[in-house]
């Protein structure tokens, strides 16, 4: 049937191996279409092809000018806009520094926080130590900020009760 469901050259692929079965797969299924429906067209004369596709042509074309004419043509003719609404956290207005952090640290956490940091600062003392505490910094940049951030939140915590 004008050679729209005959085989294609195989390409190199330089995809993922996962992708590349799944995309294998999926090829194989549509030749398993491709040649069902080359052998249903087989059947059919030339006559009834065209026919086929003059129906084919005709439904899915009308169906298409329909959608258009109706999306040009609004019978309401008005857009409604509804209103956009967020939560107040979200919108941004209120300045950072009324923000009041309700985290509840424990006394023991406090001072593994504490003893952490204390190893963190012992790492740097030595050759060895320096070179874990750089390969630390570098997997983790934020670490030492979280830290200092956690202890100020536990002396406002302390301050507030």
């Amino acid at each position: 049937m004008f050679g729209i469901f005959k085989r294609r050259k195989a390409k190199q692929s330089v995809m993922h191996p996962v992708w590349q079965r799944w995309a294998t797969a999926v090829d194989k299924r549509q030749r398993k279409w491709a040649t069902y429906l080359n052998q249903k067209a087989g059947k059919c004369n030339k006559r009834s092809k065209q026919i086929y596709l003059a129906l084919f042509c005709l439904f899915f074309g009308g169906s298409s000018i329909y959608i258009i004419i109706r999306a040009i043509d609004n019978p309401s003719g008005k857009i409604r806009i509804e209103k956009v609404s967020f939560p107040k956290y979200a919108t941004g207005r209120e300045p950072i520094s009324t923000f009041h952090p309700v985290p509840v640290l424990t006394e023991k956490q406090y001072r593994n926080i504490q003893r952490f940091k204390e190893y963190m600062d012992s790492l740097q003392t030595s050759k060895t130590g320096k070179v874990k505490f750089d390969s630390i910094m570098k997997a983790r940049p934020g670490l030492m900020d979280s830290v200092d951030f956690i202890e100020q939140v536990y002396r406002k915590q302390i301050k507030t009760k």
